[in-house]
């Protein structure tokens, strides 16, 4: 589907009635209890390694020159490993939790509609959706920096709509990155 036809369809629908979801979302969550899970741990396990190569030079930095930790201070090497890294690692988080989500949501799909097909959880990190994950996760990496120097008040506005992204990564293949945010915020404006 195309983003103007989606952005119609969008347009176009009606509010959403929260005694149905409230009520469909307790009945979906008793078929992807289990699985919701399991992708909170696979989300977990994807954290360590990002934590491992995050806090080992400070570790290693600390015991080489433990006296440089008790100043107030931060030493320059470490201001500087902080501002060049720290956003591929954020990056890199964002991307595989993009993927396990879209994923989740790709299973939570197949169960609510009793569709036939396989419990993936890595079904999203092939290829065809890596690179489109991971332009996604750059743009919310820049959203997330735009909104928390609005002093934290465009973070509030913006949760809505950058959690919708990987919904429309799972659901729409033919989207590119860019439509997805577009779409995003437009299903996030109209139902925020």
């Amino acid at each position: 589907m195309s983003l103007s036809d989606l952005t119609q369809r969008i347009n176009e629908s009606i509010l959403l009635d929260f005694g149905s979801i409230f009520n469909n979302s307790i009945e979906l969550f008793k078929k992807v209890w289990v699985q919701g899970f399991i992708t909170l741990l696979f989300t977990f396990l994807a954290l360590i390694p990002f934590y491992i190569l995050l806090y080992a030079p400070m570790i290693a930095f600390g015991i080489s020159d433990p006296e440089a930790m008790n100043s107030q201070e931060l030493p320059p090497a470490v201001i500087l490993f902080m501002v060049l890294f720290m956003p591929i690692f954020f990056l890199g988080l964002m991307t595989v939790v993009l993927c396990l989500n879209a994923a989740f949501l790709r299973i939570c799909r197949l169960k609510d509609l009793n569709e036939p097909g396989e419990e993936s959880y890595f079904f999203y990190f092939k290829r065809d959706y890596l690179g489109k994950a991971l332009i996604l996760s750059l743009i919310m990496l820049g959203l997330s920096i735009l909104g928390t120097l609005a002093c934290g008040l465009g973070i509030i506005y913006l949760m809505v709509p950058m959690s919708l992204f990987p919904a429309f990564l799972a659901f729409d293949k033919e989207l590119k990155a860019m439509e997805i945010t577009k779409a995003s915020f437009a299903l996030g404006n109209k139902n925020w």
